[in-house]
């Protein structure tokens, strides 16, 4: 795809699709043959506001509308002008969703919402705003790689660790100090033979208790 996506002329592109200003060679169009464009729509103007989100319209024929949102009946091409125009403008609009979830009763109903419809953000890519705050552009994310350094994520785990223990040793010192002056209590003799190298024993399944009979008495 980069030698048809890194043309002066594309203004929109997709996994398997290209939205191009010029025509491409003959030899890279078929309908039937793998691996070639098939050419849908010849001499369209359109508007590409994001990814999913752009209109081709020609006179005498019907508009392509492609919008990823849930208000898409509300999107026409004269939107799509208003909105190159103005790409922070927002319109509110009523839909009505025959599938609204009620997570805290599970109950599936019809329910009308209202929701802001505009130019649709896209996370994969970061927004470019010029001097005035306005959106004109986007660009790729920094991504950081990590890889080869899972040691330094192991050693960022131990120390987590390490402070989450020094964490409740002050807690249990603390508790200790206050019951210093009680030596009966069952919590402050429990917490004094907890060393720091000593390990529980954990059971998935607790020893069950042998109950004894009692003898009746004759």
């Amino acid at each position: 795809m980069h030698p048809y996506i890194s043309r002066d002329d594309c203004h929109y592109t997709d996994i398997d699709s290209v939205l191009l200003n010029g025509l491409l060679p003959d030899s890279d169009i078929s309908s039937t043959e793998l691996g070639k464009f098939k050419l849908e729509y010849a001499s369209y103007e359109g508007i590409c506001l994001a990814a999913k989100s752009y209109t081709l319209f020609k006179e005498g024929h019907d508009a392509v509308i492609k919008h990823k949102e849930v208000a898409k009946s509300f999107v026409t091409p004269e939107w799509y002008k208003k909105q190159y125009e103005n790409l922070n403008r927002t319109m509110e609009a009523v839909v009505k969703t025959l599938f609204y979830v009620n997570w805290k009763t599970l109950d599936v109903s019809e329910r009308s919402i209202i929701v802001h419809l505009g130019s649709p953000t896209n996370t994969k890519r970061e927004a470019v705003y010029d001097n005035n705050n306005a959106w004109v552009d986007t660009k790729p994310f920094h991504v950081i790689d990590y890889a080869g350094q899972e040691i330094r994520v192991l050693e960022w785990k131990l120390y987590s660790l390490q402070k989450e223990y020094e964490l409740f040793r002050a807690t249990i010192n603390k508790y200790k100090d206050g019951k210093s002056q009680n030596s009966d209590d069952p919590m402050r003799s429990s917490i004094q033979t907890l060393e720091p190298r000593q390990a529980l024993t954990l059971y998935i399944h607790p020893p069950k208790k042998s109950k004894r009979k009692k003898k009746k008495k004759p």
